[in-house]
């Protein structure tokens, strides 16, 4: 699913440069739910936006179901992140003039969906996430929690083959950011989708199957 080669990630030049990730390699299994942890700085952010593509490496590779992103035209990446690639944001992203079934239903637009299956994806989306009743309140008429369900229900409505979440409980209360995490357990456990969220909360990393420990752009361990 996922495979990453002595990945290395330089912003800036000379003195000042910063490297953020050193020589990462690993590999993802297809359906494992994966923490990745360390503290701020440590380069967690960096690797999930080389994972989505939405940055690119100073070298090293990525793979994802076997494509080499550095191989794909900028296109190419596009197309690979809007259809098998989900992203849940810690600061939600979500368009606040749209309801919630209506930013569930945004990128479903772009892939140009036809609008039956786009009812029927938005819907089950909702549903995973019991938002059912609130389908049509607008994110400042949500609570935090349930605006984080929506972009849950967002990233899943899609179908993609792999989710990445970057803090997605930082803007959270830690027991409405622990129910968001296992909500995403439990939809991974039900639709095998590759789930990989990032996190410094000790308590919210143990609930994941894998862990993979960053300081400094390394990886510094797993468990």
């Amino acid at each position: 699913m996922i495979r990453l080669e002595s990945l290395r990630k330089v912003y800036g030049a000379g003195p000042g440069r910063t490297v953020a990730l050193e020589g990462v390699s690993l590999v993802v299994p297809a359906g494992q739910f994966v923490a990745v942890a360390g503290p701020s700085g440590s380069g967690k952010t960096t690797l999930l936006n080389m994972i989505g593509g939405l940055d690119e490496p100073t070298s090293g590779s990525v793979s994802i179901d076997g494509h080499d992103l550095g191989d794909l035209s900028e296109d190419a990446r596009a197309d690979l992140r809007l259809r098998r690639i989900g992203f849940v944001f810690q600061n939600f992203n979500l368009v606040p003039v749209l309801s919630a079934e209506e930013n569930v239903e945004l990128p479903l637009l772009f892939q140009r969906i036809g609008a039956t299956e786009r009812r029927r994806r938005v819907a089950r989306a909702l549903e995973r996430v019991g938002l059912t009743g609130k389908r049509q309140r607008r994110p400042a008429e949500l609570s935090g929690g349930e605006v984080q369900r929506v972009a849950v229900a967002r990233a899943l409505a899609g179908e993609p083959a792999l989710v990445l979440a970057d803090e997605p409980t930082a803007n959270l209360d830690h027991e409405t950011g622990r129910a968001v995490i296992e909500l995403m357990h439990d939809l991974n456990r039900e639709s095998r989708t590759t789930f990989l969220y990032a996190s410094h909360d000790p308590e919210l990393i143990r609930l994941a199957n894998r862990v993979i420990g960053l300081r400094d752009g390394r990886i510094l361990e797993e468990s």
